[in-house]
């Protein structure tokens, strides 16, 4: 029997470190969506975990439990598919098939009996627009004694009762040299990592030589006038190879007022709150891979936040801002222009709080300042 995880969903964007409005604003483009389906349960409609499932790339699965198989709230880790996300989509012909009930024990009116729906409602699903309700389409499968993914295609599902199945079957029948056998695969297994490592490490050691002749040259005061950190991490290769590492925007929501404040004032608040600007910093998916809930230290353990003023004027002058300071620089320009730079915060706030990944870009900015 299916049945919505109604514990899940309605605790999702918590999981996700967000608000139901910002959650609602980064699925669904409205601030108000979400909190309307959370407060009018059964109008949340297929189309919306669908929509859910492609942005957070979740199996749909994880929101359609299947006789207890997904209930509860697992970790978000858990759920976000890891690998190449395909899309999800409703695939209508075959909702049609199985509505239409050839050859089945069921009619399209008793289908229509059982869901309390007209046969034209029906068929605005199938040739206008799909707005089935979520708690319909439960309705619809367990009926029909179809699965949900005979006609929502989601190829991004492991089931994990059926993994765990297989590993029992596995550890039942075991290996007729078992020892050896397991040996063996873990043997060729470490061999490959090995390989791969290998060559990880050649690419790095091309990328420290480089980098510390750039920092050699700056160094000795050679043409620096004439060049921006930009430029020499664009001369390095550098820029391109940190792109996925400078995820970072102001997060207006948690700040509370529609007034983008400046960097002076971010630092004054997160130390009079004893939080870190991670908080205030991260995008989303970043915060999920650096643990949000760790970001904010008892209150014994904080340190203040202080900024590396040096640092930041040879951060703000690669940018094309020579004259900005803490005190004048929004927030939010201070997010561009580490992103351009493809920094971190790190590169001159000094924020023991957070959990900025430690770039050698930042590291290039301390040797070039001042």
């Amino acid at each position: 029997m299916y049945s919505i995880n109604v514990d899940l969903l309605k605790r999702l964007s918590k999981s996700l470190g967000l608000s139901q409005r910002e959650f609602s604003e980064q699925t669904f483009g409205r601030q108000q969506t979400w909190p309307q389906r959370m407060t009018f349960f059964d109008r949340l409609l297929l189309t919306d975990l669908v929509t859910i499932s492609n942005r957070w790339h979740i199996p749909i699965r994880w929101f359609l439990d299947h006789d207890g198989a997904t209930a509860g709230v697992p970790r978000i880790e858990q759920m976000v598919h890891q690998g190449e996300w395909q899309e999800v989509y409703i695939d209508t012909e075959a909702f049609r098939t199985l509505y239409s009930g050839h050859g089945k024990s069921y009619s399209r009116e008793t289908v229509q009996q059982a869901l309390d729906v007209t046969g034209s409602c029906i068929w605005r699903w199938i040739t206008v627009k799909f707005t089935m309700r979520a708690q319909t389409a439960c309705d619809f499968c367990n009926f029909t004694q179809t699965e949900v993914t005979d006609f929502v295609i989601d190829r991004n599902w492991n089931d994990p009762s059926a993994a765990a199945e297989t590993a029992d079957a596995a550890a039942s029948e075991g290996c007729a040299d078992e020892n050896a056998c397991c040996g063996q695969d873990r043997c060729n297994q470490l061999q490959a990592e090995n390989a791969a490592l290998r060559s990880d490490v050649e690419g790095l050691h091309g990328s420290f030589n480089a980098l510390r002749a750039a920092v050699q040259t700056l160094a000795e005061g050679a043409a620096f006038n004439d060049a921006s950190v930009l430029a020499v991490l664009k001369a390095t290769d550098f820029a391109g190879n940190t792109s996925k590492l400078s995820p970072y925007r102001w997060n207006a929501g948690k700040w509370g007022t529609d007034a983008v404040p400046t960097l002076a004032e971010v630092l004054a608040r997160c130390n009079a709150e004893q939080r870190s600007t991670a908080e205030y910093l991260l995008t989303d998916m970043a915060a999920l891979v650096l643990r949000r809930q760790d970001l904010r230290c008892p209150d014994a353990d904080f340190q203040t936040i202080e900024i590396d003023r040096e640092a930041f004027a040879c951060v703000m002058k690669a940018f094309g801002m020579a004259d900005a300071a803490p005190e004048t620089l929004s927030i939010q320009s201070f997010c561009d222009a580490i992103n351009l730079l493809h920094l971190t915060p790190r590169c001159c706030l000094r924020d023991a709080q957070a959990g900025y990944p430690r770039l050698f870009a930042d590291e290039l900015v301390q040797q070039v300042k001042g």
